[in-house]
């Protein structure tokens, strides 16, 4: 063995011994708070709900897509195969018009709705209670607590995104405080011998008629002191926090952060709880928005760190690996990775290079993603990029995702360009490393000889 790998060998073995350090501390600081933020009844019942409401969101983005097709004057014209498309397009939209809206307002249009059950739902399971009946009761708090009844009707316009916070909010303070009237026995309880389908339905009666009227004050209350609901009161007092997450800022901070506790072997859960209900329900909003014809208003929406960021990285990443590297490790690996993540499936390519722990690989893991993620977002707020208002499956592929998504051309051009971009960023690094892999290989090789 030469002097001088002998010497690389040192110094790379000073490298993992400062990096295993670093993960040590990090773990230290990070996995309490993973353990408190993941540990959270209330935190788990909001991430719970929301996973729940995913199918709804996929069916109303599709369906607004199809209503609202993305044609300009120019396509409206005609001309080319691609123009007429686009047009015949548009007319079977405005003729099917009020089919095509229907799963949009019973999906996204009413997801509020959906997300005060499920709140309520999972998080009286949490605590071992009738999930079903406390989140009924959830539904109908909620209800009274948005405004939404008016005039002897219901208001679809109450039940939409604006009021998602509002519903957690509410289903959160029925479930505690009907838990508390019914462990204080504060309930009506039938004899033994009734059946307990019917009996069930008795011990949240006292705690209903509470909420219910507890609910009614408060929204009272609110129009009276604001002119909105108490729902509305919620969405304003939150404010402050959406404006800072829907900035440039907080895309590249959650970019940064979801791959940083990645790369040390962390969960990036404890960095999506809190991010992905408000991410849904900006896609929400901007489903709206772009229903009413209006601007999109938010940028900071589900997936967007994913289209525009992490995934064009980890494919051009394990691209190179297919195609420049001499490593026979390297290679299958990305050979057996690049399908996979083509449809969002990124285990393989992370537990396989492996990514954690790779020094090689801070810079193309989490790095690059944050840079793509800046570009995006420069170009979203000077209007060339569209801002995503259609959630779709997570295996979809990746380059049309952001074709998809923002329904502008725009998000497959912009995935190629920064694809292109990203083999030129990662080439260093992964050149690095395939000859410290061809190296290590070799020297199996010499050592079994």
């Amino acid at each position: 063995m030469s002097d001088e790998f002998q010497t690389e060998m040192t110094e790379e073995a000073a490298g993992q011994s400062f990096m295993e350090k670093f993960q040590e501390k990090l773990e230290e600081v990070v996995n309490p708070i993973a353990e408190k933020v993941g540990g959270s009844k209330h935190v788990m019942a909001i991430r719970d709900a929301m996973i729940a409401v995913i199918p709804f969101t996929v069916i109303g983005g599709i369906t607004i897509l199809l209503a609202c097709p993305p044609v300009t004057d120019e396509m409206l014209a005609g001309g080319n195969i691609f123009y007429n498309f686009m047009a015949a397009w548009n007319s079977f939209a405005g003729a099917a018009g009020d089919w095509l809206w229907t799963p949009y307002n019973l999906t996204l249009g009413c997801l509020a709705l959906y997300v005060s059950f499920g709140v309520g739902y999972y998080l009286a399971r949490s605590y071992k209670k009738n999930g079903l009946l406390y989140g009924l009761v959830c539904l109908v708090c909620f209800l009274v607590s948005s405004g939404a009844l008016a005039d002897g009707a219901i208001q679809l316009g109450s039940l939409g995104s604006t009021n998602v916070f509002g519903g957690m909010v509410t289903s959160i303070i029925v479930v505690e405080l009907s838990r508390f009237l019914e462990d204080h026995n504060i309930t009506i309880r039938l004899p033994k011998q009734v059946p307990s389908n019917i009996a069930a339905p008795f011990t949240t009666m006292i705690s209903s008629v509470v909420c219910l009227y507890l609910f009614m004050l408060l929204n009272n209350l609110s129009v009276s002191a604001t002119g909105s609901s108490f729902c509305q009161l919620i969405y304003s007092l939150l404010t402050p926090i959406l404006v800072i997450t829907n900035s440039t800022f907080g895309v590249l901070l959650l970019c940064f952060l979801v791959q940083f506790v990645w790369f040390f072997g962390i969960h990036a859960s404890v960095v999506l709880a809190i991010a992905q209900p408000i991410m849904i329900a900006n896609i929400a909003a901007n489903a709206e928005a772009y229903a009413a014809g209006q601007a999109l208003p938010y940028i900071f929406a589900d997936g967007v760190t994913s289209a525009f960021g992490i995934t064009i990285a980890n494919l051009a990443l394990v691209t190179l690996m297919c195609a420049v590297c001499k490593s026979a490790q390297t290679k299958s690996i990305g050979r057996l990775s690049i399908v996979p993540l083509f449809f969002g499936i990124t285990e393989p390519f992370v537990f396989g290079t492996p990514i954690i722990m790779n020094p090689y690989m801070f810079v193309p893991f989490c790095i690059v993603p944050v840079l793509n993620c800046l570009v995006y977002c420069i170009l979203a707020n000077l209007g060339i990029m569209g801002k995503i208002f259609v959630e779709l499956p997570w295996t979809t592929p990746s380059p049309i995702w952001g074709w998809l998504s923002t329904g502008r051309i725009s998000g497959l051009i912009f995935f190629i360009v920064m694809f292109a971009v990203d083999l030129v960023l990662i080439m260093p690094f992964i050149k690095a490393y395939d000859a410290k892999m061809v190296a290590e290989e070799s020297l199996g090789v010499d050592a079994e000889v």
